[in-house]
């Protein structure tokens, strides 16, 4: 076949690719010129034009044409094809695309400097939807408060109380007030994409499965007002993303692992209204960025740590209603940013530390019910703008001198007594 042909007009016409020679003539004159037909890519067709694809690994064979500017297929042209998020579907040099997660993605075609993309969607069921299932059947699903679309063919984050992310794995479990019973599965812990999970205020009974420390993008844990038995699980220290730990209003017991040390973008640890005992961990001293610390309403015994000194963001400080012992350490003057000093209900000795007039962002100090702390509280203290004071049930006393009673008066909320004998000094 030839390689190009010409019009009696001169109009040549590629044919194919490849070299000819056109020649002109005219009576015996006659010249030539060569031609060279070399196709480019011009545009590329991808078939089939979309893909939906419903389970992971489930695979779609694409296949591409690519043509010339006037739409003729290019010959033997290469192709390369690429995958706009691998992590939903990747693509092979030949164009096969197999799922990986749930999501849409471009898959697109090169050659040359022509390309082409079509879309691919994953919809395949959540890897997480089991977990979900074996949690409801455990906690009384059916007479959860709120259970639509549980266990249907809905996509998860249809579910009440789940956020699924584009992939249709759980990133926030939220069943608060909820009416679940029975207890937790130890198969939560396969929730391994989830960064919020709360069960507060339901029946939930039982220990904390130790597999809950398996869950490394765990930001919150609430399981408050449950009634949860057992020790803490020393796997929560493996959760080091964890931000808020909060397990109030329960019946756990033993010890606060010293594990929980580790957790040093905790903010929030809240653990009052339990049995817990033992002394607390020095190790706590290590969360330089927590800003709640209650862990009140327990059996804690020992004393205060001094290493809580070393919180320097902490804000609440609520030890109440234990059995510690032992003087304040004069360390908790460093905690500058405290504004609430709970210490109320705790067998605390002699007379609190002048240090802690320093902590000029005070508002309240509770120290009710420490029968053995005694004498004037230090002058230092006239330094701080509290709101509420309470030495109740304690042998504290205010300096009866003007400028402790024009402090007194300057206070909302105050317990105490003038100490008897107006020579005593503060010291």
């Amino acid at each position: 076949m030839d390689v190009a042909t010409v019009s009696d007009q001169g109009l040549v016409t590629a044919i194919k690719n490849g070299s000819a020679v056109i020649t002109a003539r005219s009576g015996s004159l006659s010249t030539t010129a060569s031609i060279t037909v070399s196709q480019t890519p011009g545009r590329i067709v991808i078939e089939p034009r979309m893909a939906e694809l419903k389970s992971i690994g489930e695979t779609v064979q694409l296949t591409s044409t690519v043509q010339d500017r006037n739409q003729h297929p290019v010959s033997g042209a290469e192709v390369t094809w690429q995958s706009g998020d691998a992590e939903v579907a990747s693509v092979s040099d030949q164009g096969l695309v197999t799922a990986v997660g749930n999501g849409t993605v471009r898959i697109s075609a090169r050659s040359g400097s022509a390309s082409a993309f079509i879309e691919v969607t994953v919809m395949a069921p959540s890897a997480d939807r089991p977990v979900l299932a074996m949690l409801y059947e455990a906690t009384g699903g059916p007479e959860w408060t709120d259970n639509t679309n549980w266990l249907t063919d809905a996509p998860v984050d249809e579910w009440y109380g789940v956020t699924a992310n584009s992939k249709g794995r759980v990133v926030t479990l939220n069943l608060f007030n909820n009416n679940l019973n029975g207890s937790i599965p130890m198969e939560v812990g396969q929730l391994t994409y989830i960064e919020d999970l709360n069960f507060n205020s339901n029946q939930l009974s039982g220990e904390i499965p130790a597999s809950i420390g398996q869950l490394s993008n765990l930001g919150k844990l609430n399981l408050s007002n449950n009634r949860l038995s057992g020790g803490i699980p020393v796997s929560i220290g493996q959760l080091s993303n964890l931000s808020e730990l909060l397990i109030t209003w329960n019946d756990l017991s033993g010890s606060i692992p010293v594990e929980i040390g580790q957790l040093i973008r905790l903010d929030k640890l809240t653990l009052y209204r339990n049995q817990l005992s033992g002394e607390i961990p020095q190790e706590l001293g290590k969360l330089s960025n927590l800003v709640q610390l209650r862990i009140g309403n327990n059996q804690f015994t020992g004393g205060i740590p001094a290493t809580l000194g070393q919180m320097e963001n902490l804000e609440v400080m609520a030890l109440e209603n234990n059995n510690l012992a032992g003087e304040i350490p004069a360390e908790l003057g460093r905690l500058s940013q405290l504004t609430i000093l709970e210490l109320s209900q705790n067998k605390l000795t002699g007379v609190p530390p002048s240090e802690l007039g320093s902590l000029l962002n005070l508002v309240t100090l509770q120290l009710a019910n420490n029968a053995q702390m005694i004498g004037p509280l230090p002058g230092s203290y006239t330094n701080l703008d509290l709101l509420n004071l309470n030495l109740d049930g304690t042998n504290l006393c205010i300096p009866a001198s003007p400028e402790f009673q024009t402090w007194i008066e300057g206070i909302d909320n105050v317990t105490a007594d003038t100490c008897a004998d107006p020579e005593i000094e503060a010291p």
